[in-house]
């Protein structure tokens, strides 16, 4: 990206808008940067836009004063069982933000989307790896969200606008939410490295398998999406792999010197769940040339790291992205 082009990141203080902030700064250090969030917290390197996702007039103001060419949509809801708030962070964000764009003169910005695993739902095994064409079958009203945010992003581009959805698998590193499984067993384990807890990892169910792939590559994805993908289409970003959450739990457990003792927990035991998710990023790799780089372990490994680091200094960080 040229050095005088402007980027927005809309959910920039999140999970995946914070990485993707990080990543930026490697992949384009030129570009100026807006970022977009409700509030925001200590200095930033950015210009910092304090703005409501579902007032389309306060976004409409903000994007006719920036004039951006590039609009990374990373905001969002994904931990709530509150059809009313995955509506108001995932379906209403998107609508007024796409309304606003559609209302500005030409020319107007290309529009990247982050969608989700989590729309495909349930994928019978002979229908592994899940590819772009796989129908959405959602089992959760996360993924129903997601399904209606990735339906908008398509509707608008109808409507004659610039947009690509990304659909993230389940992302691992640095910011990873304790609300994930992998994230409450990193949790776990370094409060029991520092002493708060026994060494006992608190578990739902290990045999079911996901597709896991660390935030850096999946940041890195969306930027090239921004510059070389194709308009209203929907790609995946994933590893096309599968590791089992047991599997998982074990590598992170050997980078650790205490013995822990792992229990399941009935009430993380989800009532619907899906026993094995992965997609195949062909269509993402021929079309920009990226694919994954960060291996399983070394992403648990940074995942663990993160986790050393804030529970010293009392911080967490949530944001989108997870099934």
């Amino acid at each position: 990206m040229a050095k005088s082009e402007k980027l927005v990141i809309a959910g920039i203080e999140g999970f995946i808008g914070h990485n993707f902030f990080q990543a930026l700064r490697g992949l384009s250090p030129t570009a100026q940067v807006y970022g977009i969030d409700k509030s925001f917290r200590g200095k930033k390197d950015f210009t910092a836009v304090p703005c409501d996702l579902t007032d389309k007039k306060q976004i409409k103001d903000v994007l006719s004063k920036i004039q951006p060419n590039y609009v990374f949509h990373l905001a969002g809801v994904p931990y709530s069982e509150s059809w009313d708030s995955l509506y108001e962070g995932n379906v209403k964000t998107t609508i007024s933000l796409l309304e606003s764009i559609k209302e500005m003169k030409a020319p107007r910005p290309r529009v990247v989307i982050v969608g989700s695993a989590a729309e495909y739902g349930f994928v019978s095994p002979n229908s592994l790896p899940i590819n772009e064409s796989t129908l959405p079958n959602p089992i959760s009203l996360y993924g129903a969200s997601m399904c209606c945010r990735t339906i908008a992003a398509i509707t608008y581009k109808n409507m004659g606008l610039d947009v690509v959805v990304g659909r993230i698998f389940n992302v691992l590193g640095h910011g990873l939410s304790e609300q994930s499984p992998i994230g409450s067993f990193a949790k776990q384990i370094v409060k029991a490295e520092k002493g708060n807890k026994e060494p006992v990892i608190s578990a739902g169910r290990l045999d079911v398998r996901r597709d896991f792939l660390d935030i850096a590559d999946a940041t890195r994805a969306l930027y090239l999406l921004a510059l070389h993908g194709k308009s209203g289409e929907v790609y995946n970003i994933c590893s096309g792999k599968s590791f089992s959450i047991g599997e998982a739990l074990r590598l992170l457990l050997k980078n650790t010197g205490l013995a822990f003792k792992v229990i399941t927990v009935p009430s993380k035991i989800r009532k619907i769940d899906v026993p094995e998710v992965y997609g195949s990023y062909q269509k993402i790799k021929e079309d920009t040339g990226w694919q994954p780089a960060i291996s399983m372990e070394e992403s648990l490994k940074r995942t663990l790291k993160y986790y050393r680091e804030t529970t010293k200094l009392g911080v967490t960080v949530d944001g989108l992205g997870q099934q």
